[in-house]
């Protein structure tokens, strides 16, 4: 958030003019929550055909997974948890190349991107398990809410 704001605040600067709509801010972190499901989806795309994903919605909850118990190699599995930062890093490069009068389309990649790197923390804090808990060669699973290391 303090890079996203940082780049913000630079703009600004830059350009001498507000670069953002406020509210456009909030719809774009609105259409970042309903982009949800697509990053369940890129966690999805990184397991091999036959492995049995399952992407959906927790009952009761406004939380989305993507739940696949099956192993993959350490470097594979990394990437799975980081992949959808596809859907931050996009709308902020957009929001960093955009002209300074685009101020609408400025705020809704601003948000987008805002919620696109923040919903991925707890795959970073995976990930972080991950390189201090194992080995080059290991493989990853997840099983229920547990994270296992095959060697």
């Amino acid at each position: 958030c303090v890079l996203l704001f940082a780049a913000m605040l630079g703009k600004t600067i830059v350009c001498k003019v507000v670069v953002i709509s406020p509210i456009f801010i909030l719809v774009g972190f609105a259409l970042g929550f309903l982009l949800l499901i697509i990053h369940e989806w890129l966690h999805g795309i990184v397991y091999p055909k036959d492995a049995d994903v399952t992407i959906g919605r927790i009952k009761g909850k406004t939380t989305f997974v993507a739940l696949a118990s099956y192993p993959l190699k350490r470097d594979k599995f990394i990437l799975m948890c980081l992949l959808p930062f596809v859907l931050g890093v996009v709308p902020f490069i957009l929001f960093l190349i955009s002209p300074a009068e685009f101020r609408v389309f400025n705020g809704l990649n601003f948000g987008m991107a805002c919620m696109g790197m923040i919903s991925p923390f707890p795959d970073v804090y995976n990930v972080l398990t991950v390189l201090r808990c194992s080995e080059k060669n290991d493989s990853i699973m997840f099983y229920k809410n547990d994270m296992y290391k095959i060697s």
